[in-house]
């Protein structure tokens, strides 16, 4: 049978207050009993010893050589008197006089003056024997004369020869006290239902608080089952479930966005294939239907190639893509100059800088700077990030490269660009996947949105960090650092500027 958390966590709770409270009351019960116990049997022991002592000093003085029963019989209303001055005003306390044979001589109650004796009523003979002067007999039961349950001390009688000649018995009832302890169990008990109902109340209302949570997150998983990622899940409190539950809504923006940034690549890449194919398409169709004269061909040839460059170029962004996240492709580290690769890869890209008429700026305190990595990730880094700075400036802007020791294990490599810069809203996306910051596709015709996500990629593959800063519409810079290797000393190198 399928149960909730909810009542999994209600029940569990239930069931330990309850086995508590039980415990609770068995203990307390099991302290007054005890406690009851312990009063009447040091009442009885009392009693017994000054009955005892009252019945040696008169029958030693007034027995005048009678027997024990004799003098009893003879002074009964002396006797009873006397014992009677021991008992508590209550029916159930009762002292009994036996010879030495145990034969009950007489009876005495607080309530009553006088009881014959019980005809044929006696106490065990071996009960009698094992009585020492110096040590109260103790017994719990009805000492086979009373209906009820009595706590009973015994002493003998003895006289100054130290012969036995009878013996007392203080009996008193426990019942009163067993209906006291019951009583107070019954009342411990009903308090611990009373608090055991008030918690269950208040781990119902908690319960209901950590569980609802969980209930609208199976809600928005299923509706994310469905499709529906603008389902989010209500935040209350500042406790551990709210914790977990803003965790679950950042989760399911990363979850939509990625799906936006999904359909904004799906796009980009049918865009980017459609485009350099319906070229290709079109002026080889026209060149096999001769619509494109055989002079002009070598035109048209030209610019087939350059799409079917394209085509290689964003296949191979894809592949690097997969290769990175499946973890296929393996880093080794080398030691090189990470100046001599930033000036090769200024040179390339000589073309495009001229274009723009960019001012360049290559700035390093050394002339040459050993770095720690895999060189061909450096270069792919430092080449997209050159690339997109290039893509990025500002006409007659500036580009400026930067590589500086920050502490002797690390170099920071900075490329800095004037120009649109990167909006402050999307700065902490520029590193996801299929991010674009221009989305007009104006100045980036070419572009998936995958370039920055490798670079970051890469980075953190060989452990190192990247960060960018931006104003937009003035400048963008990235940095980002490398390992640096002191097993060489570098040369100094004055600021270059092209």
């Amino acid at each position: 049978m399928y149960r909730s958390v909810f009542t999994k966590y209600l029940l569990a709770f239930a069931m330990i207050i309850f086995i508590s409270f039980v415990l609770l009351a068995v203990i307390i019960g099991s302290l007054f009993s005890g406690y009851a116990i312990d009063n009447i049997r040091s009442d009885a022991n009392r009693t017994v010893k000054s009955a005892c002592d009252i019945l040696s000093y008169a029958y030693l003085h007034h027995g005048n050589g009678r027997s024990l029963e004799g003098y009893i019989r003879g002074e009964t209303e002396g006797v009873l008197w006397l014992l009677t001055g021991l008992l508590t005003n209550t029916e159930q306390n009762t002292v009994i006089i036996t010879d030495y044979t145990g034969q009950i001589l007489v009876t005495a109650q607080s309530s009553k003056m006088e009881l014959p004796p019980k005809e044929n009523m006696r106490v065990p003979e071996t009960l009698i024997a094992s009585l020492t002067p110096n040590e109260v007999y103790e017994c719990d039961g009805t000492f086979g004369v009373f209906p009820v349950r009595h706590i009973v001390g015994g002493l003998p009688i003895v006289t100054t020869e130290g012969t036995m000649i009878g013996a007392v018995f203080a009996c008193i009832s426990a019942e009163n006290e067993t209906q006291l302890v019951q009583e107070a169990t019954r009342t411990v008990i009903m308090v611990c239902l009373l608090v055991m109902l008030a918690a269950i109340i208040a781990v119902y209302f908690m319960t209901d608080r950590v569980t609802s949570p969980l209930r609208s997150m199976t809600v928005a998983v299923k509706e994310f089952g469905k499709g529906k990622l603008d389902s989010r899940v209500e935040i209350k409190g500042k406790d551990e479930i709210a914790e977990l539950a803003d965790a679950f809504n950042k989760m399911a923006e990363s979850i939509q966005e990625n799906e936006k940034m999904r359909n904004m690549f799906l796009a980009n890449v049918s865009h980017d294939l459609r485009t350099p194919m319906t070229t290709i398409a079109g002026f080889v169709d026209g060149m096999l239907s001769g619509a494109i004269p055989p002079e002009q061909q070598p035109q048209y040839l030209e610019i087939v190639s350059s799409e079917v460059h394209r085509l290689s170029r964003l296949v191979s962004t894809l592949l690097d893509i997969s290769r990175l996240e499946s973890g296929v492709r393996k880093f080794t580290e080398t030691r090189f100059d990470i100046c001599e690769l930033g000036r090769l890869i200024l040179i390339s890209f000589e073309q495009k800088i001229d274009e723009k008429r960019l001012n360049v700026e290559f700035v390093s305190e050394t002339n040459s700077l050993f770095v720690l990595g895999d060189k061909d990730a450096t270069h792919q880094i430092l080449y997209n990030l050159v690339e997109n700075a290039i893509k990025f400036s500002r006409p007659e802007g500036t580009l400026r490269l930067t590589f500086a020791v920050k502490t002797p294990e690390k170099v920071v490599i900075s490329v800095y660009n004037e120009g649109q810069g990167i909006p402050e809203e999307d700065i902490p996306l520029v590193f996801e996947r299929f991010y674009k910051s221009d989305k007009s596709r104006g100045l980036d015709k070419m572009g998936v949105g995958l370039g920055l996500y490798i670079v970051k990629t890469l980075i953190e593959a060989m452990k190192q960090t990247i960060s960018v800063e931006s104003v937009y519409g003035e400048f963008c810079e990235f940095k980002f650092t490398m390992k640096q290797d002191c097993g060489e000393p570098s040369t100094p190198a004055p600021q270059t500027k092209q």
